[in-house]
């Protein structure tokens, strides 16, 4: 009876947090405005914000599936569908934001393509820690932990030494379009 109810609402959380990220994502940007008038490095920056708050998302959401417990279990599923939808979106928003949308469709297919190709580790994880581990997903789970933390090195990477570089040396007329031809030239 409880998890049916917990899993009502973690979807119900999960049909407006989508949107949530929206919201966020816009706030984020009206502040960088304020610092940065280039709308490129305004978009990278807020990306690279709400990024890092994916990344926590999804080391807390380890960090919880590894404590034993049945209550601390209930919460880490409903982490787990807030990760889930935010890192879609998120997903969709960095495709937008980094590539031509012309070209957004065919590269969101390949993005859902290669998770859905990554899913399928599911099932050997399952039978190493059922078989070696006595059934034991602690090992597992500590390893899905450090490839979490792993998850931090882009949005931080974006922010600090693209996003700020750019703002700094280069003042308010970066343009990223630009500055792709630029790096393929």
């Amino acid at each position: 009876m409880v998890y049916q109810r917990l899993w009502n609402y973690s979807t119900l959380w999960r049909s407006s947090s989508s949107c949530n990220r929206t919201f966020v994502g816009d706030a984020l940007k009206q502040r960088y405005r304020n610092v940065c008038t280039s709308e490129d490095v305004v978009a990278l920056k807020a990306l690279s914000v709400t990024s890092g708050l994916v990344s926590i998302l999804s080391v807390l959401f380890s960090a919880l599936v590894c404590i034993p417990g049945l209550k601390i279990q209930y919460f880490s599923l409903t982490l787990f569908a807030i990760f889930r939808t935010a890192i879609y979106s998120n997903l969709s928003i960095a495709i937008a934001t980094y590539y031509p949308l012309k070209h957004f469709g065919t590269l969101l297919e390949i993005a859902m393509l290669v998770a859905n190709a990554i899913s399928f580790v599911r099932h050997p994880l399952l039978s190493l820690a059922l078989r070696s581990f006595g059934g034991n997903f602690t090992q597992v789970n500590i390893l899905l932990l450090a490839l979490c933390f792993l998850s931090f090195i882009h949005p931080v990477y974006t922010y600090r030494l693209f996003c700020h570089k750019l703002c700094n040396e280069n003042g308010t007329n970066i343009d990223l379009a630009n500055l792709r031809n630029s790096e393929t030239s």
